[in-house]
């Protein structure tokens, strides 16, 4: 859809454009949930620093093939790419099983073989050692049995003899002799996994019901796993899970090359130099920082899921799993992983004005009074460059309308731009309304923080084709933008708004945090086209996504 819109836009437009292209990032953590545990056995988290001397051991479970729910499609990867960077990392090929889906004999992912593979290792271990468990698939958590994993052959008229119960997989784990324990659950944590499909979507479970064409309106009755039956974790245990309390864990097909699970995929990411200090250390917690975070920012961005966001139960000290530095295999370690930004760090506008176009005129705005004569529709141009004075402009509305009948549309932009000659922020202050563009010549607005009192932020109408660049639209009563027509949007941050951002005509937005709305992150209406790529989508009141229309990540 950028590539239509940009052929319309003349020398003017490029430059502003090109310069939304170089753009530096900031990263931010937006930090981890971690659950103490309740009871006598509360340690104080301190600093990573316990390094394991004695065997690495790891049980990996990815489970694909059901018998009597959705197949999934990328669970054997997970088990299979972080068997792989465990052995990068210097764990001993003996001391790793792997059970997957297409496996046979032992190391088909069956109850009995999870089970014995996970008792096998437990009874191994000794003081200085550690053990992880990592199981992938489908999961259930019915109120009288707790939380469950499932192998193939689970069976809702007969879960608990065709489960693995967690609750006993974490008692086993408390009764070992290893000083450092990880339980890793890469699944969804509802009440019933046997149900109907999301729209073919690939989630871990699936969910109890669901309101046409509504993502986030999804029911569930997820019991929560901190705590376990509100016993506390055993001493020296961390139990790292995939999802909150009756949310879904998703998969991606665009992960990895070959698909992942996201949480699971991230926690090999870490695991590639993603989450290690300046030594190469990799501690817990910030493995559980980084897959925390990386998780929650993918699944907040992508218009097809709900926000999944990892819980950790721990008791015991913080410790150093591995050190990318030393590992024994170069060739399977990536390099640190790319750390993505939570909060975009968004360029400025151009330092310098861009010429002005044949035929069009610089204006120089200074007063309210001065910008309403200027965007009056008899007096507005094809290619005029309106220059706001950095300042407050407090208009009752603003509306950019139609087209004088002695014009001659000449597909060259009309732009509104902040003095890119002083650094202070221009400010338009709605007292009432919006700013309603209906023109049909391109028009775009760049450099401007806009805010509305008793109305909305910018609405575009009509034929107008708008692009809205480096802007700001906040504390707006209503929508900070509704488009009814074409739109850009690049390099803006839309935020404190009723709705953040409604799309009823065709969008194009990216690189744009949009955060802290009362209502909806992100609407789009039936009929509606969008792409939406490299946003931040955050803490918006009545969630990220309501999608209906058709959007692209």
């Amino acid at each position: 859809m950028r590539t239509a819109f940009i052929v319309l836009i003349p020398l003017l437009a490029i430059a502003i454009f090109a310069s939304a292209q170089e753009r530096s990032t900031q990263i931010q953590r937006r930090g981890v949930s971690v659950e103490e545990a309740a009871g006598d056995g509360i340690r104080e988290i301190i600093p990573a620093g316990s390094e394991i001397k004695g065997h690495k051991y790891a049980v990996l479970v990815g489970v694909a093939e059901y018998q009597n729910m959705k197949r999934l499609s990328f669970t054997k990867n997970d088990a299979e790419a972080l068997r792989d960077q465990l052995l990068a990392l210097g764990f001993a090929p003996g001391n790793i099983r792997t059970l997957t889906s297409g496996s046979v004999g032992v190391n088909e992912p069956t109850k009995q073989n999870i089970e014995k593979a996970v008792r096998d290792m437990l009874e191994k271990a000794r003081d200085g050692d550690l053990v992880m468990i990592s199981l992938s698939g489908h999961g259930t958590q019915p109120a009288n049995l707790g939380p469950l994993f499932c192998p193939p052959e689970a069976d809702r008229s007969n879960l608990s003899a065709t489960t693995v119960p967690i609750n006993k997989i974490r008692d086993d784990m408390g009764d070992c002799n290893a000083s450092f324990k990880l339980l890793i659950v890469d699944a969804c944590r509802d009440d019933n996994p046997f149900g109907m499909t999301i729209n073919n979507t690939d989630v871990r479970t699936i969910p109890v019901s669901r309101s046409a064409g509504n993502a986030e309106s999804i029911a569930f009755k997820g019991v929560s796993l901190e705590g376990f039956d509100t016993i506390a974790p055993l001493e020296n245990l961390t139990v790292f899970q995939s999802c909150s309390d009756g949310q879904l864990s998703w998969e991606d097909g665009s992960l990895g090359g070959k698909g992942h699970g996201l949480f699971t995929y991230y926690i090999i990411e870490a695991l590639k130099g993603g989450a290690a200090d300046d030594k190469g250390n990799i501690g817990l917690l910030k493995l559980v920082g980084h897959a925390t975070e990386e998780t929650l920012r993918h699944s907040q961005n992508h218009a097809g899921m709900t926000e999944q966001r990892p819980k950790m139960s721990f008791n015991g000290n913080d410790f150093v799993l591995a050190n990318v530095i030393d590992a024994n295999r170069p060739d399977l370690v990536a390099r640190p992983a790319f750390r993505r930004t939570t909060t975009l760090d968004l360029p400025q506008q151009p330092g310098e004005l861009p010429p002005v176009p044949d035929g069009g005129r610089r204006i120089n705005v200074a007063t309210t009074k001065e910008l309403l004569d200027a965007v009056n529709s008899r007096n507005l141009r094809d290619g005029d460059v309106i220059v706001l004075k950095p300042g407050v402009y407090t208009p009752d509305s603003l509306s950019i309308a139609g087209r004088h009948p002695l014009d001659h549309r000449t597909g060259v932009p009309i732009v509104l731009y902040g003095d890119p000659s002083d650094p202070e922020k221009v400010e338009i202050r709605i007292r009432n309304g919006r700013i309603n563009i209906t023109r049909d010549t391109p028009l775009y607005l760049t450099g401007l923080e806009v805010s509305s009192a008793n109305g909305g932020g910018i609405q575009v109408d009509g034929e107008a084709e708008v692009g809205i660049l480096f802007c700001r639209i906040r504390d707006c009563k209503g929508d900070g933008i509704y488009n009814r027509a074409r739109i850009f949007v690049d390099s803006c941050v839309i935020t404190g708004n009723g709705t953040g951002f409604q799309s009823a005509g065709k969008s194009d937005v990216n690189n744009c945090r949009i955060e802290y709305n009362k209502n909806i992150g992100v609407a789009v209406f039936r009929n509606a086209k969008g792409r939406f790529s490299d946003n931040i989508l955050f803490d918006n009141s009545g969630g990220n996504w309501r999608v209906v229309g058709n959007v692209q990540n």
